[in-house]
């Protein structure tokens, strides 16, 4: 009766003009040649004020502002790089490879154009050519902790169905960046294909334990503990992640689900109608709302 899904997570503050023309107002009080000179000072300070305005008006845009700064700085692999990461951000695929590849031109030896590259053609499921990528920053040692591939060879390789790999990877993941909840997720869903329970859990536990604000395996694990029994851990790791995603109709339901297993009908009949509120052809929900009044008429 479980619904489980799993899915698929810089501004800067513009200075104001404090004092703006201070100066200006107490320059009876000095030589004229002073005053001139404090009368220059306020209009460079004005100047350099408004710059820094319209500087930081356009570090509200990303788009517009590393625009600006590639047509200042047209052969710079790092310009390159931004604009290929503002079109990937946006979904173009096509003008994120003009821009990378150019990057890549201009510095063979930048990792962060190679590990783009690579990035860009699994967004677009091109996996082959992104795991060749991948492979070979691994091989020649060209990545940065930060930038190291092998969290996203891990989730191909998931998608490819090849687990072993995968779960190789996501372990070399950890082993660089301990902190790495996601990581830790993925291997949960690799343990749990596998029917590893034990695994599953601690994995899952992990994960929460490092990023409590992912719904993800809140909800994985709340799941867990339901169909082992524990339906009161499983309510309070549910409710976490409704709490942090109180749209999603799977997390409603699987609340309202954990409640109808503890006899508690009342909160499950109000988490059912939500879920149908959210979507009328959710069936399961209609289910359960039959077998809780069919329940209240004995």
């Amino acid at each position: 009766g479980y619904i489980f899904v799993f899915v698929g997570t810089n501004s800067i503050r513009a200075p104001g003009l404090h004092g703006q023309g201070l100066c200006l107002l107490s320059t009876s009080h000095y030589p004229l040649s002073s005053r001139v000179g404090y009368i220059i000072a306020g209009c460079v300070f004005v100047f350099f004020s408004a710059a820094t305005i319209i500087r930081n008006v356009d570090w509200k845009d990303e788009f517009i502002f590393y625009s600006k700064t590639i047509k200042q700085n047209p052969n710079s692999a790092g310009a390159n790089l931004n604009m290929s990461a503002m079109y990937k951000k946006n979904g173009d695929a096509n003008n994120a490879l003009k821009f990378v590849n150019k990057a890549i031109a201009l510095d063979k030896n930048y990792f962060d154009s190679n590990f783009m590259l690579a990035s860009i053609y699994q967004d677009t499921a091109e996996y082959d050519k992104a795991v060749e990528i991948y492979e070979k920053m691994i091989a020649e040692k060209k990545y940065t902790i930060h930038k190291a591939p092998f969290l996203n060879l891990g989730i191909i390789y998931k998608i490819k169905k090849q687990y072993q790999k995968a779960a190789e990877n996501f372990n070399r993941t950890i082993e660089l960046n301990p902190l790495s909840s996601v990581a830790y997720a993925h291997l949960a869903e690799i343990y749990e294909m596998q029917g590893d329970a034990d695994s599953t859990e601690h994995n899952y536990k992990k994960s929460i334990d490092i990023n409590p604000d992912d719904h993800i395996p809140l909800n994985a694990l709340g799941i867990i503990y339901s169909q082992k029994g524990m339906q009161d851990e499983a309510i309070e790791c549910l409710k976490s992640a409704l709490k942090l995603k109180p749209d999603s109709v799977d997390i409603n339901f699987n609340v309202g689900y954990a409640y109808f297993l503890s006899y508690r009908y009342g909160e499950a009949l109000r988490l059912m109608e939500t879920v149908l509120k959210l979507n009328p052809n959710y069936e399961n929900a209609k289910i359960i709302i039959s077998q809780i009044k069919g329940t209240e008429r004995r």
